[in-house]
């Protein structure tokens, strides 16, 4: 809601703050970048998503090779 109403602070402060992360922050916080003209911050969130995405798919990956493995 914060970053909807152009308090992109506020927002960011309550998204890093928060424990869990899920589709609909992710979302939120880039979308209110978007509509708030910051482009480049809208982008470098979405790499960092990605960056999270290709993350935890190698640690799945790396899970189900150990539990084949044993």
């Amino acid at each position: 809601m914060y970053c909807k109403c152009g308090d992109m602070g506020s927002g960011r402060k309550v998204f890093y703050g928060s424990m869990e992360r899920n589709a609909i922050s992710w979302t939120a916080l880039m979308s209110g970048y978007v509509s708030n003209g910051r482009l480049e911050q809208a982008l470098r969130s979405s790499e960092q998503l990605l960056l999270l995405l290709s993350f935890f798919s190698a640690k799945a990956d790396l899970s189900q090779q150990e539990d084949v493995t044993i």
